[in-house]
């Protein structure tokens, strides 16, 4: 026949393909097998990784759904340092016994004096702060004398912000 002297070459190559699609059926498996092999890698790192993360997360979660509800509070909170400062500037512990913030702006003081004497320099504070406009509207609401001689004042006056 005429295909008789092509026989020998015929089964070479088969057996050429043969091998050829086994080699690379086997190198495509092994690099299949070794991609396979890192992607699990990669996904147990990430894995790790979120489970390190995820208690940080659900604190960033939790501060993200109180942001609102802080900015309320801040909204209808007022301040007390201003009320505090010029309370200082009046007199300073253990003088001023008590600060009361009222409403407007108003607060009322307690002040406990040993003598007479040391109720001028704090006068002449609440005239200073008055005239400075950093408070207004100062007032003597109560003096109380003790029978050992400790003096008792009460001020009130309105903060100006």
């Amino acid at each position: 026949m005429v295909l008789d002297p092509y026989v020998p070459l015929i089964n070479v190559l088969s057996v050429s393909f043969v091998v050829a699609g086994t080699l690379l059926y086997v190198l495509g498996s092994g690099f299949l097998a070794l991609q396979e092999r890192s992607v699990e890698i990669n996904r147990q790192k990430a894995i790790a990784q979120l489970t390190e993360l995820s208690p940080k997360e659900m604190k960033y979660l939790l501060m993200k759904q109180r942001i609102p509800i802080v900015e309320n509070i801040l909204k209808t909170q007022k301040s007390l340092a201003p009320y505090i400062d010029t309370a200082l500037a009046i007199a300073t512990p253990p003088q001023l016994q008590s600060i009361s913030p009222g409403e407007k702006q108003q607060v009322s003081l307690r002040i406990i004096l040993p003598t007479i004497e040391d109720g001028i320099p704090l006068l002449s504070r609440i005239i200073d702060l008055s005239n400075q406009n950093t408070i207004g509207a100062p007032s003597l609401a109560n003096v109380m004398v003790s029978e050992d001689g400790v003096i008792s004042i009460g001020i009130t006056y309105t903060v100006r912000l």
